[in-house]
C-alpha cells in the first residue's frame, strides 16, 4: 500500500504526520504499511531529511519524487531516473520519464494518462521500458475511474481542467493498459530491481561528507552500470562489462575507479594499461572504444579520480594517461580535438520518414540495393561478420582484431548488441556489430567484401540498421570513427544533411620523469 500525507516545513512536525498515518492505515487495514508517496510529490532538494525520518519510522521506499518541470513538483532538477537510495534502509522509487529532445516527459499515469490519447501514453511506457531496461512506474488515483463524483465549479479554472478531464474515458484506458502491460506492486519488485545510492554532499548534523575513491571490486557491477546509465555524459563504453572483455580478449590489466561519498557512488574512471612492443605502454580510457575518461556528479569527484589516475600511473611507471571524451576536463594536459569523431544524427518514429530524411544520393544507393535484391538478416553468431570484417580491415593495411574478441564482445554484451549481415543471392556481402546504449545504436565493427560497393551493399546495411533500430523504437544513430575511417562510415546512409558531428579529445597526461 502506498499512503500520501503533508510535507511540512518542521522535521518534527513530518515524524509525527507519518508516523500517525501509518498506525492509522495499519490498524484498519490489517497490514503493514511500507509505502509513502508524498503530495504533489514535495520531496525535493529543501526537504531531503525527509526521507531519513521515513526509515527510522518503518518505511521503506517512497515514491515522491517526479524529476520533471511543473508548478506543483518540486524535484523539477533531480538526476535520478532509477530506483537509489538515499539512506541506507530506504529506497526512493522516482515516476518514470523519457527524455524527448532534450526535455523530460512524464510517463506514469495520473493526469497524464487522462491527457494523452491512450496510444501515446502506452507508446511512453514501451520506450520508458527499454530505455531504462527496467519496470516503468505507474499510478493513478481512484476518483480517476469515477466519472460521476460532484464538480466543484467555484475551482478556478485550471484545477478543474486537471481534475475533471476525461475522468469517463479513464477506466476503458486502464483496462488496455492492464491487457498489454503486466502490473505489479513496489515492494515485491524493488529486490529485483537495480538501486544505487544517491550521492549527498552533507550529513544529517551539517558537516562535509568526503570523497573517497577506490579499485572497482567484484561486486561494483551493478552500482557502476548505474551510475553509467544515470549520467548525461555516460556511453557504452564506460559500461563495466568492457572490463571482462579486455581482460579475457587480450590479457591486458584493467584499473577500474570508482569515486565515492558515503555509500553513493560519485564517479567511475576505466582505465586499461595496454602494453605492446609497437606501441609502448601507456593507461587508456577506454582501450579499444572511441570514448571513456571520467565521469562524475562533481568537480571534487572529478578531480580525486584524475589524481588518482596520476598517481595510478607514476606507481606502475606508465609514462602516458590518454583520456577519450567529448570535452577536456584538464586545460593544462595536451589533448588533440580531431583523431576521433563521432557523427549522431536523429531516427524519425516512422520508416517513411527516415528514408525521406536521407540525401538525395545516399537515398540512390539504398534504392539500388534494394533493386540489387538485397536482404538483411539477423546473425546470432559471429562467423560471417569476422570473415568480412577481416577481408575488409586487411584490404585496408589494418592488423585484425582476434575472432575470440568479437566472440567474447557478444558473450558480455548479448543483449545490448546485435549482428546485421546483407547477402547476395544467399552470399553474405556486407555485416556490421551493433551497440545499444539507452535509446541509441552504435555500428561499431562491420566491413564489405570487394563486391558489397558495386551492389550498394554499404549503403543498404547501414540504411537497414536505422530501418531496424526505428521499429525497436530506438531514437539516435551514432558512428563513432577515426580520421582516417573508411569513406562510407563518414558518408553512409546516415545522411551527411541531418548529421550531427562532434571531435572527440583526447587528453594526454605525461609521467613527470618523462619529457613533454
Amino acid at each position: 500500500m502506498v499512503i500520501g500525507a503533508s510535507i511540512v516545513s518542521r522535521p518534527d512536525a513530518f515524524r509525527a504526520d507519518v508516523r500517525d498515518a501509518k498506525q492509522t492505515l495499519e490498524e484498519a487495514g490489517g497490514v503493514q504499511v511500507r509505502g509513502y508517496r508524498a503530495p504533489t510529490f514535495s520531496i525535493g532538494r529543501n526537504s531531503t531529511w525527509a526521507h531519513a525520518i521515513l526509515a527510522e519510522e518503518g518505511y521503506r521506499y517512497s515514491s515522491s519524487v517526479y524529476p520533471l518541470k511543473h508548478d506543483l513538483y518540486t524535484a523539477a532538477r533531480a538526476r535520478r531516473r532509477l530506483p537509489s537510495r538515499p539512506c541506507p534502509d530506504l529506497v526512493e522509487v522516482p515516476l518514470t520519464t523519457v527524455r524527448l529532445l532534450g526535455i523530460d516527459v512524464p510517463a506514469s499515469g495520473g493526469g497524464f494518462f487522462r491527457l494523452y490519447p491512450y496510444p501515446v501514453s502506452r507508446w511512453l511506457l514501451t520506450r520508458a521500458n527499454r530505455a531504462n531496461r527496467a519496470p516503468a512506474i505507474f499510478y493513478l488515483h481512484p476518483w480517476e475511474i469515477d466519472p460521476e463524483q460532484p464538480r466543484q465549479y467555484q475551482a478556478p479554472f485550471l484545477a478543474r481542467f486537471r481534475h475533471y478531464l476525461n475522468l469517463g474515458r479513464t477506466e476503458a484506458r486502464l483496462r488496455r493498459l492492464l491487457r498489454q502491460f503486466p502490473l505489479g506492486a513496489h515492494g515485491p519488485a524493488l529486490p529485483r530491481r537495480p538501486i544505487r545510492a544517491v550521492s549527498v554532499n552533507h550529513l544529517m548534523d551539517g558537516s562535509p561528507v568526503s570523497v573517497a575513491v577506490r579499485p572497482f571490486q567484484a561486486g561494483d557491477e551493478c552500482r557502476w552500470d548505474e551510475f553509467v546509465h544515470a549520467r548525461a555524459d555516460g556511453s557504452f563504453f564506460h559500461l563495466s562489462g568492457w572490463k571482462r572483455v579486455i581482460e579475457r580478449a587480450f590479457g591486458h590489466r584493467t584499473h577500474y575507479l570508482i569515486a565515492e561519498r558515503g555509500a553513493a557512488v560519485t564517479g567511475v574512471l576505466p582505465l586499461t594499461h595496454v602494453k605492446s612492443l609497437l606501441f609502448g605502454s601507456s593507461l587508456i580510457s577506454n582501450a579499444f572504444g572511441v570514448q571513456g575518461g571520467p565521469i562524475a556528479e562533481d568537480s571534487d569527484s572529478l578531480r580525486r579520480l584524475e589524481a588518482e589516475a596520476v598517481r595510478l600511473m607514476d606507481a606502475i611507471s606508465v609514462p602516458v594517461l590518454e583520456l577519450r571524451g567529448f570535452s577536456a576536463t584538464r586545460a593544462d594536459w595536451p589533448s588533440k580535438k580531431d583523431l576521433y569523431a563521432s557523427f549522431r544524427r536523429s531516427i524519425e518514429p516512422s520508416v517513411e520518414r527516415n528514408l525521406k530524411s536521407v540525401p538525395r544520393k545516399q537515398r540512390a544507393m539504398i534504392r539500388k540495393g534494394i533493386a540489387n535484391n538485397l536482404r538483411s538478416e539477423i546473425d546470432d553468431d559471429i562467423d560471417r561478420l569476422y570473415c568480412i570484417y577481416s577481408e575488409s580491415v586487411h584490404s585496408l593495411g589494418t592488423p585484425v582484431f582476434s575472432k575470440s574478441y568479437f566472440r567474447i564482445l557478444r558473450e558480455e554484451f548479448h543483449k545490448l548488441s546485435d549482428i546485421v549481415t546483407v547477402t547476395f543471392n544467399g552470399r553474405a556481402i556486407a555485416s556490421v556489430l551493433n551497440f545499444y546504449f539507452r535509446d541509441e545504436v552504435l555500428p561499431f565493427y562491420g566491413g564489405g567484401r570487394r563486391a558489397a560497393r558495386a551492389l550498394a551493399a554499404n549503403d543498404f546495411m547501414y540504411w537497414e540498421v536505422m530501418r531496424m533500430a526505428c521499429e525497436r523504437a530506438t531514437v539516435s544513430l551514432t558512428l563513432d570513427a577515426a580520421r582516417s575511417a573508411p569513406a562510407h562510415l563518414r558518408s553512409s546512409a546516415t545522411g551527411a544533411s541531418s548529421r550531427r558531428r562532434s571531435s572527440i579529445n583526447t587528453a594526454w597526461r605525461r609521467a613527470t620523469h618523462c619529457q613533454i
